[in-house]
């Protein structure tokens, strides 16, 4: 662990808002009881936040750019129990862009992972 509180130069707001919009995400495609992973890390001078939920995985045809395209959603993970128009990973990675960061997202049959990557 560090010694000191990590401390980065960003809109508060909006980080929060993007963090915020990725768990509602992961949230949404968990089943009953399961666990979301967070995780953060410095790595050459970038703060890398990860949340993994364990629910659907998203289609591979969806990844790595469509998903993050507007009202777009991947069949697999459309059996979630709440609605959702396909508005989130859009605003997460524009916002994140926005930070001067960026937003991947690997999916398989056992893990979905959102990984925001921001500079120090």
């Amino acid at each position: 662990p560090p010694s000191s509180p990590i401390q980065i130069k960003t809109d508060k707001n909006l980080l929060q808002r993007s963090i915020e919009a990725a768990l509602d995400t992961s949230i949404k495609f968990c089943q009953p009881r399961s666990t979301i992973d967070i995780s953060c890390q410095i790595n050459n001078g970038q703060l890398i936040i990860n949340i993994r939920d364990y629910g659907q995985p998203v289609d591979p045809a969806y990844l790595p750019n469509i998903v993050f395209a507007p009202y777009v959603q991947s069949a697999m993970r459309e059996d979630g129990k709440r609605s959702a128009v396909g508005l989130s990973l859009p605003f997460i990675s524009a916002a994140i862009e926005a930070l001067g960061g960026k937003v991947t997202i690997n999916s398989d049959d056992s893990c979905t992972t959102l990984e925001i990557i921001l500079p120090m």
